[in-house]
């Protein structure tokens, strides 16, 4: 048999492929031997466990199985890397089962694998988590789970994410043909070749290609047809992905027997049967074979006819045996289904039956109230009908005007001692200049007394910095603004968390609990940092409805914020969510409350506006950290004129 020159180099470069396959291994396998530490081990054993899965997916299996139980020998360093390793090792161990027919089994490591993400807070990780377990219910026959996790996934990517973006809307055309929508499906497909283009992911482009061959092949339109298939083919053997090779290969097999090309069918037949064999997917070998059986049958060659016929049957056999484990799996999903919705039903009875004792509880209280309220009136109203008939004189009017004026001053000296005690709990200036040499605050509290705070604490290389704003101003700003630091310093320098999303947690929990009258919603806005002396131009935040800003040659770059406040009324069960940026030399890190953007003045009397206030930053980011803060008291005090200050202000800016 004769082959065209494509094929023959394509045929080089699978023997080229095989060759290779041993090397990386043992190489990994040294690796692994010279690992000391358990994150090493963890990355080796996953590395490993990859390397062997076209291979021998039991000793994928094995490795994978193996780097897991390591991952529990020592978590006293569960950091953002030991979470990626671990997390590798729990999707590899999915898929393997996955492709074994461990179909249960596999749900449950994605499901540990996203409940690990969301504790890491890796939005973009524990989407393709969700992918993963969309293919999953996709390929078991439970359309509306996938669809489901297919919409967890997308909603976690990012637009740049071109390769994810892909995978994702290979599924949904994939879950379009389910529906008949071909069309839809062809528009899925098109944007996943278009997608994998963009990162020139040439297994995702060989698998979109096939996808939309299969289209065109369901339409009888071979000629184009092939064309996706030989691309997708070439994209293939360029990836050196076996599965994808296989897969071409068939689809190339059976548009070029639907044509007559009964040469081209029978060697791109048994390239595809080659591989899949290779890789062991029953179900490629399966459709491989029973395609060469027909080829071999129509064109006489019986003995080989019969021998295909065979192992199409074998591999039938398992198949369905892996269908009946799928509708297993599907029965053993709705029990646990089933089952969690009697334990959300018993759990719904148990809040009803306290929810019934509290406002029994309440109205005790309420009434309790009402009778107190109406004593203390009856007091009252005695003791003003005293107080009246004994103002008999001018003078005794004159004595009480005298000792109100004493109780004001005394009123006014308690709030000016207050004030020393709040400003002593802020970083004293000197240590603010070692700390961030470069920098300027601009602070003006609306009364003597500030809601509003900036705090800063260590914790080993950690450095923290917060620009807070508290519930309210005066006074009862400041008292909150007190129980707010005593709780963050507590997160930092007792309780030793370093992560800003947790430390913001655990003041919102402690609030939450000194906090306890449910018409009280004392709590904070704000925004806290941490800066690493090891690794300065990496910034790690966490923010509560005010946004940091990043002003980079004269450009603001406004940072991720949670939109939600740190106190009772944010969201249930909901962790403030830790950011990083890199940062670059000269540029200016800004903080802020709202007081500043929420000043009414100018020729209209209007609020000044946050685009205004970032404007102002961007234009003045050049001059020296004195000179913005005089721009900031200048402009706030012009556009004030004679209108009462509305709130506390506070902006902090850091250089770089």
């Amino acid at each position: 048999m004769r082959f065209p020159p494509l094929l023959v180099f394509i045929l080089l470069l699978l023997n080229l492929h095989a060759n290779a396959q041993g090397d990386p291994i043992d190489s990994l396998k040294s690796k692994l031997s010279d690992c000391s530490t358990v994150q090493c081990k963890m990355e080796a054993l996953a590395n490993i466990g990859r390397a062997f899965y076209y291979l021998s997916p039991d000793s994928a299996l094995k490795y994978t199985e193996l780097g897991l139980e390591v991952a529990l020998l020592d978590t006293t360093n569960m950091d953002s890397l030991y979470y990626e390793s671990y997390n590798a090792l729990l999707n590899n161990a999915a898929f393997i089962n996955q492709k074994k027919g461990n179909y249960y089994d596999a749900i449950l490591l994605y499901q540990r694998s996203i409940e690990a993400f969301v504790k890491f807070a890796d939005s973009g990780s524990s989407s393709s988590a969700y992918l993963n377990i969309a293919t999953l219910y996709n390929e078991i026959g439970e359309t509306e789970a996938a669809l489901d996790a297919a919409k967890s996934f997308n909603q976690g990517l990012s637009t740049e994410d071109n390769n994810a973006l892909g995978h994702c809307h290979v599924l949904l055309g994939d879950l379009a043909l389910k529906t008949d929508n071909q069309e839809q499906a062809l528009n899925h497909f098109n944007s996943a070749l278009n997608f994998f283009t963009l990162d020139d992911a040439r297994a995702g482009k060989a698998e979109a290609s096939c996808r939309i061959g299969q289209v065109y092949f369901t339409r009888r339109d071979y000629r184009t047809a092939q064309l996706y298939f030989r691309d997708a083919f070439c994209f293939a053997e360029q990836s050196l992905d076996a599965e994808a090779i296989s897969l071409s290969a068939y689809h190339l097999a059976t548009v070029q027997r639907k044509q007559d090309n009964t040469d081209s069918a029978i060697y791109f037949g048994k390239l595809a049967l080659q591989h899949a064999v290779d890789i062991q997917f029953p179900s490629s070998i399966r459709n491989a074979a029973f395609l060469m059986y027909e080829v071999y049958a129509a064109t006489g060659m019986t003995a080989d006819a019969l021998r295909m016929h065979v192992l199409y049957k074998e591999q039938d056999d398992i198949l369905r045996n892996q269908d009946a484990v799928k509708i297993a799996t599907r029965q053993q999903l709705k029990a646990d289904f089933e089952e969690q919705q009697a334990q959300e039903r018993a759990e719904q009875e148990r809040l009803k039956l306290i929810q019934d004792e509290d406002i029994r509880r309440q109205k005790i209280y309420t009434w309790s109230s009402v009778g107190i309220g109406t004593l203390f009136l009856l007091l009252l109203l005695i003791a003003v009908r005293s107080y009246r008939n004994k103002q008999k004189s001018e003078q005794q009017i004159s004595a009480q005007n005298k000792l109100l004026a004493v109780k004001n001053k005394e009123i006014e000296s308690s709030i000016v001692v207050a004030d020393r005690i709040q400003r002593a709990l802020l970083p004293t200036t000197e240590r603010w200049n070692n700390l961030f040499p470069d920098s300027f605050i601009f602070y003006r509290p609306k009364d003597i007394v500030s809601g509003d705070f900036y705090f800063t604490a260590t914790n080993g290389n950690y450095t923290y910095l917060a620009c807070c704003d508290s519930t309210g101003h005066g006074v009862p700003g400041a008292f909150v603004s007190l129980l707010n630091i005593s709780f963050m310093n507590e997160a930092i320098s007792d309780r030793k968390i370093t992560e800003p999303g947790e430390i913001l947690d655990f003041v919102r929990m402690r609030l939450t609990e000194r906090l306890t009258d449910d018409q009280t919603n004392e709590g904070m806005d704000g925004i806290l940092m941490r800066f690493e002396r090891e690794n300065p131009h990496t910034l790690c935040y966490s923010a509560s409805n005010n946004r940091p800003l990043v002003v980079r040659n004269r450009t603001a770059i406004s940072l991720n914020t949670n939109k939600m406040p740190v106190g009772k009324s944010g969201l249930p069960g909901s962790p403030f969510m830790t950011s990083e940026f890199q940062l670059e030399k000269g540029d200016l890190i800004v903080l802020y409350t709202d007081g500043f953007a929420d000043q009414f003045g100018g020729p209209q009397g209007k609020k000044f506006r946050y685009k205004a206030l970032e404007n102002l930053l961007s234009d003045s980011a050049d001059a020296s950290c004195v000179d913005i803060e005089k721009s900031l008291n200048d402009t706030f005090t012009f556009w004030k004129g004679e209108i009462e200050q509305t709130d506390d202000v506070l902006v902090i800016g850091i250089r770089v």
